[in-house]
């Protein structure tokens, strides 16, 4: 009888030596992330709350850095706009790039969101070398442009790497278990917002 799990190869090409050191960071790096997230979201469906907590934080970080590639892109293309229209380009590219397999299995939504950055920050730091090669910025812009992105994202696995499984569940939360207070001290209590939604569903 065939198996029934599906297997597949994810294949990721990597042209910027920031965007390898950010794959190989340490202690925590791109594959143990991606392991770490699949474990908070089968936490959650477990329904512990803690790691909703945890998930909806790394969704509001993920955000972020959205966010900010998109403004440095938008910054970057008024740059480019500004070349003389007998100047054409393409983007530069490493002609022996990094390159990586995972399994598809490692991947999950926020996990991809998270590779998804990873490969969208190594093509805007070509674009950023390439615009100061041009002459677009300056030497301090570029690397204000190539800094905040690999910072958030390694402050991203550290967060990740802090959870732990915690064997709470709502139910624990509504009556205040020796368990789920242990749980409070050691992780943090949860905010209030979710606490009232816990309470609420009770009812």
């Amino acid at each position: 009888m065939p198996g029934t799990t599906l297997l597949s190869d994810i294949r990721l090409t990597l042209h910027t030596r920031i965007a390898v050191r950010l794959w190989r960071s340490s202690p925590t790096d791109m594959l143990l992330c991606l392991a770490l997230l699949i474990r908070l979201l089968r936490a959650e469906q477990r329904d512990d709350p803690w790691a909703t907590h945890w998930l909806a934080h790394i969704n509001i970080r993920l955000n972020v850095l959205d966010y900010l590639l998109k403004q440095k892109n938008t910054l970057l293309d008024n740059r480019f706009a500004s070349l003389s229209a007998d100047i054409t380009t393409t983007l530069s590219h490493n002609p022996s790039p990094a390159e990586f397999s995972l399994p598809l299995a490692l991947l999950s939504p926020p996990g991809s969101r998270l590779l998804n950055i990873l490969v969208d920050y190594d093509r805007l730091a070509r674009r950023i070398l390439q615009a100061w090669q041009l002459d677009l910025i300056t030497q301090e812009e570029k690397g204000a442009l190539l800094a905040q992105i690999p910072r958030l994202i390694r402050q991203l696995y550290s967060y990740v790497n802090r959870f732990r499984t915690t064997g709470v569940t709502r139910e624990d939360i509504r009556h205040n278990t020796p368990l789920a207070q242990a749980v409070s001290h050691r992780l943090g209590p949860l905010p209030r917002r979710l606490l009232a939604e816990i309470e609420q569903h009770a009812q």
